[in-house]
């Protein structure tokens, strides 16, 4: 298999993986809404605010999310909104 073919692979894989998680999928789909902070997230999802900022981690790496702060704030929102159309897609 081609260099190039295994990288494509490889990068397809990260981001498969990264919406396997069912807290990380929640995140992407409020996301969806608009940028949010983490603890918004934690609250509006029910999960431990440590939690959601280690998710938010996972799916940064990913590329499927980017940050931007405001003061001492992060706020995140979706670099990817598609990645939601091939997941609406699935059975």
């Amino acid at each position: 298999m081609k260099k190039s073919i295994k990288n494509k692979l490889a990068k397809r894989m990260v981001t498969l993986k990264a919406i396997a998680n069912p807290v990380r999928l929640a995140i992407l789909y409020e996301l969806a809404g608009g940028q949010k902070g983490p603890q918004e997230l934690a609250n509006r999802l029910g999960e431990n605010y440590f939690n959601v900022a280690k998710q938010l981690a996972v799916l940064k790496a990913a590329g499927l999310i980017q940050s931007k702060r405001k003061g001492l704030r992060a706020f995140y929102r979706l670099a990817k909104p598609s990645v939601l159309k091939v997941v609406e897609q699935l059975p």
